[in-house]
């Protein structure tokens, strides 16, 4: 599955049932399997890694410029499944970072914003 957003947004989306993680922009997408990754945009950072196995994923965002905006991650679940999940966490100051865990999900979707104040 991809998720295309409008610019300065990137997306992961995955589908545990398929043991897949596709993540896309409005470019080309790549398939990347289960574990870690990153999502980059100028000013922030997500990395992430999440289990096939238990579904859980340990993903810390980090603000990497000093301009006086902060990096935001959107992860949610698919709001139609068993395991709804919807949050946001920032960073703010550069070379700040925040973590956060999920609980097990069947699907997983992250976006990561930069922006003075809450992108939505």
């Amino acid at each position: 599955m991809i998720k295309l957003k409008r610019a300065g947004a990137l997306t992961a989306a995955g589908a545990l049932a398929a043991g897949a993680l596709v993540f896309g922009t409005a470019g080309p997408a790549q398939a990347v399997g289960c574990g870690k990754d990153t999502i980059t945009l100028t000013g922030g950072e997500v990395i992430y890694n999440w289990s096939c196995s238990s579904g859980k994923a340990d993903i810390k965002i980090k603000d990497t410029k000093a301009d006086g905006k902060c990096a935001w991650a959107h992860v949610w679940s698919d709001p139609s499944g068993a395991s709804k999940y919807d949050t946001w966490k920032k960073a703010c100051g550069s070379g700040t970072g925040n973590r956060m865990n999920t609980p097990s999900l069947s699907t997983l979707h992250i976006e990561l914003f930069v922006s003075r104040g809450h992108p939505i």
